[in-house]
């Protein structure tokens, strides 16, 4: 049986109407440049790498929008996925050697903290240059974290993972650039918050021979999220982004809009 972490992913992107942002906060970048370097990828493989970037910062980084670039991939040479997670937990500090260092793992499971669970994906992207913006108003919050339990923030912690397919008969190179692009402060009147729903999983486990779909599960093991469900917000919420992983066991993937859209993001004055 696969890994849990291998199965499929719904990962959204959200902005709660209630949330607002309007603390002045202290100087940062305008930008966030996280860099994946040369990579060499033997003919005919499919390998992951994985790396860990941190960010010295003590002030909170509001995303207008993301920028994925990849240089060396073309023709049979591709990406498979390239993902950035944001580490959460509160063990920054133990990031140490492998900091900087592109690690072969196969869902980056080997390096990071001892609370490495603790990611969440911000961004995503497999094309040569992809680029994804939030509405005006609306920006994605990266929140530093302490080096040790109940430490004062010291900074933002990254995964980037990339897994590449060279289908080639020779060796090829690859090396990707995340560009994080700051929102203007006066500008941010909604924070996006992002999520991950895994109740789609339930319908993967399918016997041999077997069709299933998780639209015929049984009462309580719905795939669903929303207001009062696990995880989900205690109010309504407008979706602004939905993703799935599901490697290459993935078929189909689809979202259903149950009712007419009702959410409505102001615009900054």
């Amino acid at each position: 049986m696969p890994r849990p972490s291998r199965l499929l992913t719904a990962a959204l992107l959200l902005a709660l109407l209630t949330s607002a942002a309007t603390a002045r906060r202290p100087h940062t970048p305008h930008t966030l440049k996280l860099r994946f370097p040369r990579l060499s990828i033997p003919a005919r493989t499919n390998p992951e790498a994985c790396l860990l970037v941190r960010v010295a910062t003590t002030a909170p980084f509001d995303v207008a929008s993301i920028e994925i670039r990849h240089r060396g991939v073309r023709g049979r040479f591709a990406v498979q996925h390239f993902l950035v997670h944001l580490y959460t937990g509160e063990q920054l500090g133990e990031l140490g050697a492998e900091r900087g260092r592109v690690v072969p793992s196969r869902g980056c499971l080997d390096l990071g903290p001892s609370d490495r669970d603790r990611r969440q994906l911000v961004a995503s992207g497999t094309l040569t240059r992809s680029r994804s913006a939030f509405p005006p108003g609306v920006a994605l919050r990266l929140s530093p974290v302490p080096d040790t339990p109940a430490g004062p923030p010291a900074g933002l912690g990254f995964t980037l993972d990339g897994e590449w397919v060279n289908g080639t008969s020779r060796t090829r190179s690859a090396s990707a650039l995340v560009v994080l692009r700051r929102a203007r402060p006066k500008k941010v009147t909604r924070i996006a918050l992002p999520f991950a729903d895994r109740s789609a999983e339930a319908g993967l486990l399918v016997a041999p021979g077997e069709v299933a779909s998780t639209e015929a599960l049984a009462a309580g093991r719905e795939a669903a999220w929303g207001p009062g469900r696990p995880g989900g917000p205690a109010t309504g919420a407008c979706v602004l982004q939905v993703t799935g992983q599901m490697h290459k066991r993935g078929r189909f993937f689809g979202v259903d809009l149950i009712e007419e859209p009702c959410c409505t993001i102001p615009e900054s004055p």
